[in-house]
């Protein structure tokens, strides 16, 4: 492992530990987590990550068994081609996002995650839904006003896959030391998401040959303290699983910024989230993406 100094989105140095491994895979420390160069061609994608407890495995094979034989393709097998991608969440800001999405440019693709899809009130309907939770618990995200494309991670929970009203894709998530499936094993081509659907999201927006991409509301916060809370912004603050799931998209970001340095990003919601995207103010983010 060595240190790497590199500069940020708004010419800040920062020192980032760097881990070469065996298969000349990259990887950067985040905490205690490493997040891979999903960027690098011609390498056996490897996770060095275990990110599921024992006892979540056997709900992870299941999804995965079932959902290979709904017949949906790989999504990476599609070629979709975008060159502006927005990702949205229903993080802190969401409430504003129907003026953002407004005034979005056709040109876009629009992928929503988490719980946005289940508070949309745009005229502006996204383009896909991307979900990766394997519990039955995502049964709440189900779309209540229109249903997009959808992207899923092949160990997403599978009834909520099967009722899904719409064209489905499905992508495989880079496998571990620890698990690999059998299923994707045979896969054309991986996604590392980190259970994080941002991150696949931002994963599927480099398949996509994506030049421009803005994530807007993508960082979890509240607006006044809460105990065990640490302030990131003037009127926000996050918990430190929230502050952890922010360092990892960032440093998804850093391997998009480093392998295309001319690549557009940008982010809007709360301020100081990541720092290898440029934050924008929604205005202004209005004005870049109009």
């Amino acid at each position: 492992m060595r240190t790497i100094p590199v500069l940020n989105a708004i010419g800040k140095r920062e020192e980032l530990f760097l881990r070469i491994d065996d298969t000349r895979n990259e990887y950067i420390k985040t905490e205690d987590l490493w997040v891979r160069n999903y960027t690098k061609p011609n390498v056996v994608p490897n996770d060095l990550n275990s990110l599921y407890e024992d006892n979540e495995i056997k709900t992870i094979i299941e999804n995965e068994i079932k959902n290979s034989k709904v017949g949906s393709p790989n999504l990476l097998d599609e070629n979709f081609q975008f060159d502006n991608v927005l990702i949205i969440s229903d993080g802190l800001g969401f409430e504003e996002h129907k003026k953002l999405l407004d005034n979005l440019n056709p040109n876009f693709c629009v992928i929503a995650v988490n719980s946005a899809i289940r508070f949309w009130e745009s005229n502006r309907f996204p383009d896909f839904l991307l979900v990766n939770n394997p519990f039955d618990n995502i049964m709440a995200q189900t779309p209540k006003n229109g249903w997009p494309k959808l992207i899923a991670s092949r160990r997403t929970n599978h009834k909520f896959v099967t009722n899904y009203r719409n064209i489905k894709y499905f992508y495989d998530p880079t496998c571990n030391q620890k698990y690999q499936s059998p299923v994707a094993k045979k896969s054309s081509g991986y996604i590392d998401d980190y259970r994080n659907p941002i991150c696949a999201a931002l994963g599927c927006a480099w398949n996509f040959g994506a030049k421009n991409i803005v994530l807007a509301y993508c960082s979890n916060a509240y607006k006044k303290e809460r105990p065990g809370c640490e302030q990131i912004d003037t009127d926000a603050w996050c918990y430190p699983q929230q502050i952890l799931a922010n360092k990892i998209i960032n440093s998804y970001l850093f391997w998009n910024k480093f392998a295309n340095p001319n690549n557009n990003l940008y982010y809007t919601g709360i301020k100081n989230s990541f720092s290898f995207a440029k934050y924008l103010e929604q205005d202004v983010c209005i004005q870049i993406i109009s």
